[in-house]
């Protein structure tokens, strides 16, 4: 029925995926709703942001410890202290 409506249609825009996941969950005789699939993902998502944040953060940290490092050595440089 859905899919007779054309795949641009509104309905079967908002249907995409979901009949196999019904199909994969008749399948496999899961008793997860199709809610749970959503909070999945929603919690992954806010998982990889908030990881993505830290790893912003980190490199953020190393580049300044990078250029106190430069700043040291370029010192040490100046003052003939290494070659």
């Amino acid at each position: 029925m859905v899919s007779g409506l054309g795949k641009y249609s509104y309905l079967a825009m908002a249907f995409t995926g979901a009949f196999e996941l019904v199909r994969q969950k008749i399948d496999n005789d899961w008793g997860l709703a199709v809610q749970k699939y959503i909070d999945n993902a929603s919690e992954y998502a806010e998982y990889k942001n908030k990881m993505n944040e830290e790893i912003s953060r980190i490199r953020a940290e190393l580049e300044a410890e990078r250029k106190k490092n430069d700043e040291a050595i370029n010192i040490l440089h100046d003052n003939n202290e290494i070659p």
